[in-house]
């Protein structure tokens, strides 16, 4: 028996349409009940709070978000904050500005809510990248002068394996200084100071793929930093967690137009925490990626774009020792300069930091040496008080135990004075 095929197959289409906008609605639905809920119990301090306790309610429709910087990923759910927006212009909730983060609420009066960290758990090592026709290239700086690759690909041929990953190293590694990842999925090569790791992907899960890949990449650097016994002038965070950094620039080239957007305000770019900041022609510049669109039959050499990924390394450079300063995340900012040695800007950051660390430390010993003369003579003055003390209770003369009751309250009330001083002066320091 044969199937009844519609009059009208567009018909078909527009009812799947219906069918879709029903669920996105059903899901925005949701979205702001359990929003509501959670905020009935409490105020939230941040968008990226209320993100994780609805996560934790049940909510599945999110999207990871890598921070470049920080080297970790956070959940973003989409259209979260055009309901917030909804809700507080139909005055379902209220907004307030704490110490720079955005706090939402029903009730002034209500406690503060809180959610654990790193809740957002990805585990890179068994996600496959799926297979598709758009480029992802990832550019991974290494740092220092006169690192060896040589020897790391002449030690990996013909194949290493590694946590999560095999290396198959091309036959010709010495002149190509190229290798595969999964046999033919992802390309990666050293040129100059850079790891260059590419391959093709669907716009399935895209922010999956991406982490995937810098995590491979950082894994590559770490092993060929160790291998050259280069470790120690890595720069390193050691707050919020210990991390190697690396700078990382990211290049998506479409035979689509806007293939990599996924809503008219969130692109790939918005992924990795970089909006756009140029549109010229066919690319989207981000501070440290780039979209490029429409070029698919063309001949395409990554070389044409150095100029654009050194100065987005520099830019990242930067950006993470400001932010380490800021946070107090590194021990020896200074070796920031083994990725810019030439950098006038950079040296001078460090400089500036160094001479604030070396004002602290003498602002401390000063304090320090005040706090040990205190002693001392705190100590000096309770033997006097103590013979004081003796002599009137071995006389009584009426004068003398005036004497020495006045020299005792003297002595006490200067002491109450010096320690009022002593702890304003700490109060203004720090």
């Amino acid at each position: 028996m044969s199937e009844k095929v519609p009059k009208n197959k567009y018909l078909v289409e527009e009812e799947f349409e219906e069918e879709e906008e029903v669920e996105e609605i059903k899901e925005e639905d949701l979205l702001e009940t359990k929003i509501l809920k959670i905020l009935s119990k409490g105020k939230v301090d941040s968008k990226l709070t209320l993100t994780n306790m609805l996560i934790n309610s049940g909510i599945t429709n999110y999207e990871l978000k890598i921070n470049l910087l920080s080297n970790e990923i956070f959940a973003e759910i989409p259209k979260i904050g055009n309901r917030l927006k909804k809700l507080r212009f139909e005055k379902k909730i209220n907004f307030s500005i704490l110490e720079g983060s955005h706090v939402y609420f029903i009730n002034e009066n209500k406690k503060m809510l809180s959610s654990k960290k790193d809740q957002i758990k990805f585990d890179w090592h068994s996600y496959n990248i799926p297979d598709g026709s758009e480029d992802i290239y990832i550019i991974l700086k290494i740092p220092g002068i006169g690192i060896s690759t040589h020897h790391f690909l002449m030690s990996c041929y013909p194949s290493a394996d590694f946590s999560g990953f095999k290396i198959y190293v091309d036959k010709k590694f010495e002149r190509t200084q190229s290798f595969k990842i999964y046999k033919e999925k992802l390309e990666g090569k050293f040129d100059e100071d850079k790891l260059i790791l590419h391959c093709k992907t669907s716009n399935k899960d895209i922010d999956k793929s991406l982490y995937k890949v810098i995590q491979i990449g950082r894994k590559i650097l770490h092993e060929l930093i160790k291998l050259n016994f280069r470790y120690s002038e890595i720069l390193r965070t050691f707050f919020p967690k210990s991390s190697d950094f690396f700078p990382v620039v990211l290049i998506f080239r479409s035979s689509k137009q806007g293939i990599f957007y996924s809503t008219k305000f969130t692109n790939s770019l918005r992924i990795i925490y970089d909006f756009p900041v140029k549109f010229e022609g066919k690319l989207i510049y981000g501070k440290y990626s780039m979209i490029i669109n429409g070029d698919k039959g063309q001949d395409f050499d990554l070389k044409t774009y150095y100029n654009f990924i050194t100065e987005a390394h520099e830019f990242q450079t930067k950006s993470f020792l400001s932010l380490s300063i800021l946070e107090d995340w590194v021990i020896n900012p200074a070796k920031a300069l083994n990725y810019m040695k030439d950098d006038e800007d950079l040296r001078k950051l460090i400089e500036e930091y160094q001479q604030d660390i070396n004002t602290d430390r003498v602002i401390q010993e000063r304090l320090e040496e005040t706090l040990e003369r205190g002693e001392f003579f705190k100590e000096i003055t309770s033997n006097l008080l103590l013979t004081f003390l003796g002599v009137s209770l071995l006389t009584d003369f009426p004068p003398i135990q005036w004497t020495v009751v006045g020299i005792l309250i003297a002595i006490n009330v200067y002491y109450f004075y010096k320690r009022r001083k002593t702890i304003k002066k700490r109060t203004q320091i720090s």
